[in-house]
This record gives C-alpha cells, sequence and structure tokens, in this order.
C-alpha cells in the first residue's frame, strides 16, 4: 500500500463541515458562529456535496438556520445582480451601447451562484469543535490501488492538551467509551489546563465517527460506495497543520508538530521519526519546515494561516497587516527566507506572492504574544485576518472576507489573477470565525 495525499485542488466527493456545539464555542459567538458554518454549507452547494456533521439534539436547529441563510443569501445575490444590472445599463446607455453588449459582460451576468440544498447532508454525530480541518480524518489514496479508499485518523487532542475551561460542558455521559479501553483515542491531559472531559473525549474520537457515518446503507447502495479503510496514526498532530502540492512537497511547521504535548508517551517525537512517518503516510517525498511559534496562538502556529499552495511551484504567503504584533512579522519573514532559498520535490523554484491581512482593528484583534513566557500560559486567542485561509472545492475557491473592503476586494483580485479562469471565486463574510482564531479553511476538511 503506497499512500498519497492528494492537493487540495484534486477532485472531492464532498467537504465535511461541523454544526458548533454549545460546549465548544462562546456563548457570545455561537449564534454567528453557526451561521457562518451554514453560510459556507450554502456556498459549497454550488460546487460539491456537504457532510454537516451535528450532535443529533442540534439537527433541527442546523436544517432551520440552513434554510434562513439560504434565502438570505439568495436575496443578497438578486439584489447584487439587480444593482449590476442598472449600473450596466446606465453606462450602456451613456456610450449609446445599450444593445451592444460584450461577451465579457454576457458571462460577468451569468455568473450568478447556483445554490443546491439537496446536496447538503446532516449526519448525527457527536461534534463539539467546528474545527473539522483540525478534527476530521484526513482523506488519502492508494497509488497502487486507486479503487481503494483510505482515511487517516490523527486523533485530535485539543492541540496537544489545551483543554480549556471556559465553555460549560453538558454533554451526556460517554459510557464504556470514555474509559479508553474500548478505543485507541484518547484525549491528552496537559499541567496547567483543565482535566479532559466528555466533550474532549468526543472530539477525539470524532475522526472514527465521521468514518463510521460516512454513509448509511440507502447511500452506500445508491452510491456504490467503497467503504473507507481508517488509518490510525500513531502520531498526534492536525489537519491545518499539513500543506501538500500533491507532487510531493509538503509545507508545515516545527512548532505544530514536532510537539511533545501532542504525543507525550509516543517515540515520534523528533524530527527525524516524524519525517519518516510523514513521508509513509502522505507519499510526500520533501519536506520543507518552517519555525513557526509555540503558543503564538492555540494550533502553535498552522501552515494554512500562512502559507497555501494554489498550484504545484506556487504559493501564497500571509502578510502580516503592519498593525500586527512582532511575532507575526517575524513569521512572515523567515517564511520568505526559506521558501526564497528552497525548492520542491521535483526540484523548481517556488514562486511566492503575497496576500496582506485585514486591517486587525476591523477584524477585531487583539493581545500581544509574551515572548517570554512558555506555550503553558493560557491567553486570549487573536482574531485571524489571513486570507491565506482559502478552501478550494470542485471548480471554485471559497475566500473568507472580513470587512476591509480594500483588503478583501484586493485578495480576491490577486487570486483571480492566479488560479485558471474556469474556477470561480467566492468570498464569505466572517466575523465570528476570527474570534476564534479560524477561517474558511480551518472549518471545511475534503472527502476524497
Amino acid at each position: 500500500m503506497t499512500l498519497f495525499y492528494p492537493a487540495e485542488t484534486a477532485p472531492h466527493k464532498a467537504t465535511i463541515l461541523g454544526f458548533p456545539s454549545t460546549h465548544a464555542v462562546p456563548r457570545d459567538l455561537l449564534n454567528q458562529t453557526r451561521n457562518e458554518i451554514m453560510d459556507l454549507a450554502v456556498v459549497i452547494s454550488e460546487f460539491e456535496p456537504v457532510r454537516v456533521h451535528v450532535r443529533p439534539e442540534d439537527e433541527s436547529l442546523a436544517r432551520r438556520i440552513l434554510n434562513e441563510r439560504f434565502r438570505k443569501l439568495e436575496d443578497i445575490n438578486t439584489n447584487n445582480n439587480n444593482n449590476n444590472n442598472r449600473i450596466k445599463k446606465a453606462k450602456a446607455k451613456r456610450f449609446n451601447l445599450l444593445n451592444r453588449r460584450t461577451k465579457d459582460n454576457n458571462s460577468k451576468e451569468e455568473d450568478i451562484p447556483q445554490y443546491h440544498l439537496d446536496r447538503v447532508t446532516f449526519h448525527p454525530c457527536p461534534t463539539n469543535h467546528p474545527w473539522v480541518r483540525d478534527t476530521a480524518p484526513v482523506y488519502v489514496l492508494d497509488k497502487s490501488n486507486p479503487a481503494r479508499r483510505i482515511a487517516i485518523d490523527f486523533g485530535f487532542c485539543e492541540w496537544g492538551g489545551k483543554n480549556l475551561r471556559e465553555i460549560d460542558v453538558r454533554n451526556e455521559p460517554l459510557g464504556l467509551e470514555a474509559d479508553g479501553e474500548e478505543d485507541e483515542r484518547s484525549p491528552v491531559s496537559r499541567k496547567g489546563y483543565a482535566a479532559p472531559d466528555n466533550r474532549h473525549w468526543e472530539n477525539a474520537r470524532f475522526a472514527k465517527r465521521v468514518l463510521e457515518r460516512e454513509f448509511d446503507l440507502d447511500e452506500q447502495a445508491e452510491n456504490n460506495e467503497i467503504k473507507v479503510e481508517r488509518v490510525v496514526s500513531p502520531l498526534r498532530l492536525e489537519g491545518g497543520a499539513l500543506e501538500v502540492d500533491g507532487e510531493g512537497t509538503l509545507l508545515a511547521t516545527e512548532s505544530s508538530i514536532i510537539c511533545p504535548h501532542r504525543n507525550p508517551s509516543s517515540s515520534l517525537t523528533t524530527r527525524e521519526a516524524i519525517e519518516s512517518h510523514l513521508r509513509a503516510l502522505l507519499g510526500v517525498t520533501k519536506i520543507i519546515w518552517f519555525p513557526g511559534r509555540k503558543g503564538l496562538d492555540i494550533t502553535d502556529c498552522h501552515v494554512d494561516g500562512e502559507v497555501k499552495f494554489i498550484e504545484p511551484g506556487l504559493v501564497v504567503q500571509n502578510k502580516p497587516h503592519p498593525k500586527t504584533g512582532k511575532a507575526e512579522m517575524e513569521i512572515y519573514k523567515e517564511i520568505k527566507e526559506i521558501l526564497g532559498r528552497e525548492t520542491d520535490a521535483q526540484g523548481r523554484k517556488i514562486r511566492v506572492v503575497e496576500l496582506e491581512a485585514a486591517d486587525p482593528d476591523l477584524v477585531g484583534w487583539g493581545g500581544d504574544y509574551d515572548e517570554e513566557g512558555e506555550e503553558e500560559v493560557e491567553k486570549e486567542q487573536e482574531a485571524a485576518g489571513t486570507y491565506v485561509n482559502f478552501y478550494f472545492v470542485n471548480g471554485g475557491l471559497i475566500v473568507p472576507a472580513f470587512g476591509d473592503q480594500k483588503r478583501d476586494r484586493k485578495a480576491v483580485e490577486t487570486l483571480r489573477g492566479l488560479i485558471s479562469p474556469e474556477r470561480k471565486i467566492r468570498q464569505v463574510y466572517v466575523s465570528a470565525l476570527p474570534l476564534m482564531g479560524g477561517v474558511v479553511h480551518c472549518v471545511t476538511q475534503q472527502v476524497i
């Protein structure tokens, strides 16, 4: 078996989302977070099926919010299209070109999102975090047998045992499953943080539950799907820590992967051992490491907020806004310097295009990084204003918008010039998700 992790631009069977739970999202952000997840479900449905994993008690609420957001987004699109048509007609009349519209104008008029709510399905599952990039399985292929479907369970461990206290936990007990004897996935305890509770046991098992519930019997019969094989990795990490080009190159930060807190009882703690394991699991032949920063955020600086592939040999890099902190600028400079001297797995120089982050005053950034402090120190999560945290879908690219109109627009313009003209760009406004430290890529996971 030769495992291979395709680039995000490879075809997807579906996208996984997680409906936010009261057990993992602060109450003052809960409603808006749910709205933003359902906005993504609606927008992604234009391109591919969407599987929303939701606690059984929240399913009816999730369905209601989905329909509400669908209607709202449809109204926005209708109003925008009407406004665009009025502007175009006024300009055409001014220049006496009302009946001489260009092909380009026609194509723009016709590029109206076509949502398909029938592509959105709900999957009852014990789930809490919306961060399915980190909690869900990572789907890979078997190069020696393309018909096989495989997914890696990296055993989410709250980013190295960062079991936070501020959320009220009202879960029902998990029974025998919580004693660790029924399954190899268990939470990680860490000094200075709360002891694992029911919520954390559920999060550690989420990847397994997703694979168990991936298709019910009717869907299997209808789609003739092959059941996914689950590969349990002894290395604990998150999907947001992995960025591949599909041609053998992996980008990663040392701070988020070479982490004894994530793997306190594993032999996979050295860079050499981890590299060997990742090569086997992901089919990569070259790993480009960036230092990252432990404790800068709850993820210890995941790579998907800093740099992502557009295609092999071409990446976009987050450029911190001038108002952001010293550590963010240092990380940016380190990554830029490393990419400038490295080649990818195929020996190519890597072209880097920068996307400046949104104005922090418009996104709600706050707090400073204490360079003297260890990652043990629990700090207020900074907001994430990076446009690099986008998500490729079948025939499309989903890009965050933060309300910084200048940079929101510039991000789309820059990306439009980098991707195939056949690939549509859709921008989704987010305000609550950035305040919790993540954006679009963090709350999506592709199924292949």
